[in-house]
């Protein structure tokens, strides 16, 4: 049984989506974006209209989604982003909304409805195989590490120098000063980053590809064992001893096939992405850590000090923790306003600590 709150909440996102499908439909030249945006927002309407009789909810509900931040910004987003990567934000964020509720659209009887849904948005974000197949989420999330590297380097920037100018302008009375140490902040703690990211990649590539050419050479030396082991693999995947020794018998008759199937099954590693690329996570940290790093020096660049110029960092720097906070919180499924609060308190304590310390510098060198 879903508890009030949340069918609430499940009737006003659904709503919410119906109207975004229906404003992106309108903006799509595309026939067939058209087509499935407009049988997208026929889905939704349903689920909204199915959650609302199961609830005895008022159907004036709908109205949520006309008016929503989220509408705004999608409009916004419909002309400034490709149709492909609008529909893969929101596969993003109907992945999130089953990642939750799952077991609700089952017993609502929605699942068809679900399913449809997905693989429309895995249609419309280019998300699909050549045999029609939906790639599993992870896949696509970790496939370059450009989204790690990017998350953690705006994060990294964001606090780190917030508190470094913090630290200098409680110390300092110069903004020069307050400025020099944000660039150099920016500036190294970006390189860093990015040289970081570039190595830990590297690295992770350079011991997958061992781990790949030392299998490879399992199959080549010791095959029999290497079927009898897959063979096991198999078993614990629910098939009987006999199908299993066939398949694996089958699999090991190709070489490249059984070494594909033994990295993917006894390693985990996908071998057509054995870590990501070095280059591209390396300047996404770089990158995201600069514009990150960025924000706490605006009051400066543009003049201000004292006592206002620290004000206004604060608060452009803690207006952009929480929003990715919220960005964070809404990626991992924790929630957009628990991630944008704890983002928010971590920063400012780590800012109050460091503000103190360098008052307390500052006085002593004074």
């Amino acid at each position: 049984m879903v508890d009030s709150a949340k069918t609430q909440d499940l009737i006003r996102n659904s709503w919410k989506d119906a109207a975004i499908y229906g404003v992106l439909a309108d903006a799509a030249d595309d026939p067939e974006r058209i087509r499935h945006f407009q049988r997208l927002q026929e889905i939704q309407t349903s689920v909204a209209r199915r959650w609302s009789r199961s609830a005895s909810a008022d159907l004036a509900a709908r109205n949520i989604g006309r008016y929503s931040i989220s509408l705004a910004l999608f409009r916004l987003a419909s002309k400034i982003l490709s149709p492909a990567r609008i529909a893969g934000l929101l596969r993003s964020r109907f992945r999130q909304t089953l990642s939750n509720n799952a077991e609700v659209y089952i017993s609502a009887g929605l699942k068809e409805e679900a399913v449809e849904s997905m693989d429309l948005l895995d249609r419309l974000s280019q998300g699909t195989t050549a045999d029609g197949q939906h790639h599993e989420y992870g896949s696509l999330a970790t496939r370059s590490g450009a989204l790690r590297a990017a998350v953690l380097g705006v994060n990294d920037g964001l606090v780190s120098n917030t508190t470094l100018t913090l630290g200098v302008a409680a110390g300092a009375s110069d903004p020069s000063i307050v400025v020099l140490a944000g660039i150099a902040g920016l500036v190294g703690g970006a390189l860093s980053m990015a040289a970081g990211e570039y190595i830990s990649v590297v690295s992770q590539r350079e011991f997958n590809e061992n781990l790949v050419r030392w299998e490879n050479a399992e199959l080549l030396l010791w095959s029999e064992e290497e079927e009898a082991e897959f063979a096991e693999i198999l078993v614990a995947k629910g098939l009987s001893p006999i199908e299993a020794k066939n398949a694996s018998a089958r699999i090991m008759s190709d070489h490249e096939t059984a070494l594909e199937m033994h990295v993917r099954e006894e390693l985990s590693i996908d071998p057509d992405d054995l870590g990501g690329s070095p280059m591209t996570a390396a300047i996404s940290s770089l990158l995201a850590f600069a514009v990150g790093a960025g924000v706490p020096l605006v009051p400066y660049m543009v003049g201000l000090s004292g006592s206002t110029s620290i004000l206004v960092s604060v608060l452009a720097s803690g207006t952009a923790l929480l929003i990715v906070g919220g960005g964070l919180g809404w990626m991992s499924g924790s929630g957009k306003l628990y991630g944008a609060l704890r983002m928010l308190l971590v920063g400012l304590a780590a800012g109050a600590i460091t503000f103190g310390l360098g008052s307390l510098v500052g006085q002593q060198l004074g």
